[in-house]
């Protein structure tokens, strides 16, 4: 469906393309958002459209999207773990010096603490209080509070990490040139960020809350070449992980002025979307609505485990909010007492306190752990449902 809209690309302008979706989520904290999905005419780029105003998705990082590891006790997750280390060794292949690395959105530290162990002198900025916490406890690593497009001018370093973070941007050609503005004569970025790239290992709800936009190769390396940075080296990983990425490592060069229009790229994109919400309407939502949320008929007290956008998602793409749905829990002590589509927040300790008989979790990513962690419920005769691993799910 073709279509225009108010936000502009941030790489082409166009406000013109193929509308993904327009949606209502209720987000914890924030109450009804209109959010959508359109893929740029002018060059390919999918984008957030409408978009969240950023004055809210600031907020929402500042309060809730942390990154505190609930539940391993901040402990970085293996998945994690395997991804910086592949990542300092793709940085490595290219025998740079260590020097003075700075990470844009550093979260709970582990990426620093990693690069200081090679030598490297650290230092990063994140949003929230609650990570830097984390930094300083766990890694001995002093952090910046705040977003990186307002920090005040920073010296220069050798070189920048933003791993994961220019999905998030909202002026990602001005957050880049910022970055070109404070690298040494020989410095490099490192940058990764999710791929459009075979969307049958798209998860369910890939197009999500927090990621204004998705680049696919071709799109980053023209976002790069705009703020003046060329390509060095680039690699797309596709196994162990949630989805597909690409790394790359660039660094400053004359600057591309141009913006010409992509239609292959734009086709090649709405094809790929395409696939992918097909794909996603028959083996995630619609198999949810159809195969799993009818077991629940049977049950008098439903609470949710999961305050994240996977429940906003799950809430505005089924009827689960027609049972008998009690409360949400949660692990992250910070959600505690909040709420979320009329739902207060509790703490999973509150679960056999208040006569619930079924537990549905709402989180793709931690599903297992979760499960793990609901043993004793489920001793006591508490029923609890995955949605994505019907093998441990009780039948009717």
């Amino acid at each position: 469906m073709d279509s225009s809209s108010n936000r502009s690309c941030p790489l082409c302008q166009s406000h013109d393309g193929y509308s993904i979706s327009n949606e209502i989520w209720d987000v914890l904290a924030l109450g009804a958002i209109n959010i959508g999905f359109r893929v740029c005419e002018g060059c390919g780029l999918v984008l957030q459209d409408p978009v969240v105003p950023r004055e809210q998705m600031l907020e929402h990082y500042a309060a809730f999207s942390n990154y505190t590891n609930p539940g391993r006790k901040g402990r970085a997750s293996p998945q994690k773990e395997r991804n910086v280390a592949r990542q300092i060794a793709f940085l490595e292949s290219q025998s740079l010096a260590t020097g003075r690395a700075f990470q844009v959105g550093c979260s709970d530290g582990y990426t620093l603490s990693e690069f200081a162990r090679r030598g490297w002198q650290v230092d990063g900025i994140d949003p929230s209080s609650s990570s830097g916490q984390i930094a300083r406890d766990h890694y001995g690593i002093e952090t910046r509070l705040g977003d990186f497009e307002s920090a005040p001018s920073l010296e220069a370093f050798d070189l920048f990490i933003a791993t994961h973070v220019l999905e998030h941007v909202y002026d990602p050609i001005a957050f880049l040139e910022k970055i070109a503005r404070h690298l040494t004569t020989s410095g490099s970025l490192l940058l990764e960020v999710p791929c459009l790239v075979q969307p049958e290992l798209w998860p369910n709800g890939y197009f999500s809350f927090e990621h204004v936009q998705y680049f696919s190769a071709r799109t980053i390396e023209h976002c790069l070449a705009l703020a003046g940075f060329e390509v060095l080296e680039s690699e797309i990983h596709t196994a162990r992980l949630p989805y597909p990425v690409i790394c790359l490592i660039a660094r400053p060069v004359v600057l591309d002025n141009d913006t010409s229009r992509d239609s292959s790229e734009y086709r090649a994109s709405v094809t790929l979307v395409k696939k992918f919400k097909d794909r996603e309407q028959r083996m995630g939502w619609q198999r949810i609505q159809e195969e799993v949320l009818p077991r629940l008929d049977r049950y008098r007290a439903i609470c949710l485990w999961g305050a994240g956008i996977h429940t906003s998602q799950l809430l505005a793409r089924t009827n689960l909010g027609e049972r008998a749905l009690r409360f949400i829990v949660d692990s992250d002590r910070q959600k505690v007492g909040l709420r979320m589509a009329g739902l207060e927040i509790l703490d999973p300790s509150r679960i056999a306190k208040e006569g619930i008989d079924a537990v549905v979790i709402s989180t793709l990513g931690s599903e297992s752990a979760v499960y793990e962690s609901t043993r004793a419920l489920r001793e006591r005769g508490i029923d609890v449902i995955r949605l994505y691993d019907a093998r441990e799910t009780p039948e009717p």
